[in-house]
C-alpha cells in the first residue's frame, strides 16, 4: 500500500496521474544543452533524461525524410 492517504475530495485527473509517477528516479540529463539558434528558454528537460530545443523538433519534423 501506500505511504500516503488519501485525500477526502476526489482527485483532479493531473494530480492522480503525478500519485503514480516515480519521483525518485535519478536525474540522469547532466547539465542543460542549448542549441545556439533558438531562444534558451524554449530548452526543455525531456523525460529526465535529455535536453530538447523544442524549435529544433519542430524543423526536424517538418523536414522531409
Amino acid at each position: 500500500m501506500s505511504d500516503v492517504p488519501l485525500p477526502d475530495e476526489p482527485l483532479r485527473p493531473r494530480d492522480a496521474i503525478g500519485m503514480l509517477i516515480k519521483r525518485d528516479l535519478p536525474d540522469r540529463s547532466g547539465p542543460s544543452e542549448w542549441c545556439g539558434r533558438h531562444p534558451g528558454e524554449r530548452t526543455t528537460l525531456v523525460a529526465r533524461k535529455g535536453w530538447c530545443c523544442l524549435d529544433c523538433v519542430r524543423e526536424e519534423s517538418r523536414s522531409p525524410s
